[in-house]
């Protein structure tokens, strides 16, 4: 007797190419995350689920969120001209979800059948080899395993039900957003036995427009789920917290209960596990709540200037001259390298050096802020790494490890040690000149008061 077969057996997804392709965003909605397109020569390819609703009801009607493509597209016009007595006003909510959107384009989209496409977060956007996978989130692979199942001929006796399980399989924490690796995507499916090639993977666009811009500016940035909630990945919030609420500040002074206390907050985050990312709300609400606790404190030391160059290209040079006088500024360590001669500095590395120097400044010599120490910098440092050029991110792994080991080598001294230290890490021969030239002949800000 034969062995039965699977529809899991010997399939393969598919993987959507972004080749000869454009990912483009609608210039009269800069910071949505949902007013973008990918396109070719010829027509439309994908689009956030939101381009489904006219324009006028987009901000206020609730939506999940999910890829389309121009058939889909298309059909809702179809549903339109065929759903007896359809109107925006009385239907937009047919729409909302993935399962109702499905079941719309099923019934009246003229013979469209929806598709699954499975956003990916890359693990290779930087461009470079790194530690880690590309994962996708759980709560889409909760979606898609019960919708591609149905698909396929062998829907769950409960749906619902096993859409709920499954998140919570691949969801334990309820305050974060779990991702799973694509090794243990092509398990889940394998285990559920769904046929591969109903799925479509595309290296999620939000993600990829947010790199993008964080490449220029140093601005960590945020994505979408799959029920429109803002997230924001481990790294990138503890990156955000830490500009917000410990640079900028001089902390000369600042009592040890309110350094602990903020070093705390954000050091907790570094506890997350890898590829967890949290709603933006709850980190803006942390700094909210830090900020309202310190108030007297941040208002009197905190600066207004673009402290971290979040206005500047990575590459535009800032004079040497100018960082000494940061540090100086706000009693910051001064980065000596002592095998390069650097007169002027790219805003990248300046960005490296004065995270790291902002946090050797708010801990000082307090053995007591010794746990969350490694962490920060190592989130911190790695979230910067997208800003930094691919050759150049070794140097500055270099840099932090001679920072952190200042940092745990004055711990639990009375006095803290010289403001000036010495760094042995050099970049690859050739890649700064000996005397290269300050930007336009001027510091940035130089007749500002920092």
């Amino acid at each position: 007797m034969s062995e039965p077969t699977h529809k899991n057996d010997d399939t393969k997804w598919k993987v959507f190419s972004m080749s000869d392709k454009t990912l483009g965003k609608d210039p009269k909605y800069p910071n949505s995350l949902t007013n973008w397109v990918i396109s070719d020569d010829k027509s439309l390819q994908l689009l956030p689920s939101h381009y489904a609703l006219p324009e006028n009801i987009r901000k206020t009607q609730k939506m999940d969120y999910f890829l389309i493509d121009y058939d889909e597209l298309r059909a809702v016009e179809q549903v339109e001209s065929r759903f007896p007595g359809f109107t925006w006003k009385t239907c937009a909510d047919f729409f909302g979800t993935f399962d109702t959107f499905a079941k719309m384009l099923k019934m009246f989209g003229g013979g469209v059948q929806k598709k699954f496409y499975l956003r990916v977060i890359s693990a290779n956007v930087m461009g470079d080899e790194q530690s880690g996978e590309s994962r996708v989130f759980a709560d889409e692979v909760a979606i898609m395993i019960p919708f591609l199942r149905e698909q396929q001929g062998m829907p769950f006796e409960n749906a619902a039900d096993e859409q709920v399980n499954i998140f919570k399989r691949l969801n334990p924490i309820e305050q974060f957003f779990s991702t799973i690796t694509l090794n243990d995507l092509e398990k889940l499916l394998e285990e559920y036995d769904v046929d591969k090639s109903l799925l479509t993977l595309v290296d999620d666009p939000v993600h990829v427009i947010g790199w993008r811009s964080f490449e220029m500016t140093g601005t960590p940035f945020k994505i979408l789920n799959a029920f429109s909630t803002q997230i924001i990945s481990k790294n990138q919030a503890i990156l955000y917290m830490f500009q917000h609420l410990v640079c900028g500040v001089n902390w000369e002074g600042v009592s040890l209960s309110m350094r602990s206390h903020i070093i705390g907050v954000i050091g907790a985050c570094t506890l997350c596990k890898s590829g967890d990312y949290m709603a933006f709300h709850t980190v803006v609400n942390l700094i909210v709540l830090m900020n309202r606790d310190s108030s007297n404190f941040h208002n009197v030391k905190k600066t207004k200037v673009d402290i971290m160059y979040q206005s500047q290209s990575p590459n535009d040079l800032v004079g040497y001259d100018e960082y000494k006088e940061i540090a100086a500024a706000f009693n910051l360590p001064l980065y000596v390298f002592v095998n390069m001669k650097l007169p002027a500095l790219p805003v990248w590395m300046l960005r490296a050096l004065l995270t790291l120097g902002w946090l050797h400044s708010i801990v000082q010599n307090d053995v007591k802020l010794h746990d969350f120490v490694a962490g920060i910098a190592e989130a911190t440092i790695t979230a910067l790494m997208a800003t930094i050029p691919k050759v150049d991110r070794k140097f500055i792994r270099d840099v932090q490890k001679e920072a952190l080991g200042y940092i745990f080598k004055q711990l639990g001294l009375k006095e803290e040690q010289g403001k000036v230290l010495d760094v042995h890490a050099q970049q690859q021969e050739g890649k700064i000149e000996k005397d290269c030239p300050e930007k336009n002949g001027k510091r940035r800000g130089q007749n500002d008061k920092r």
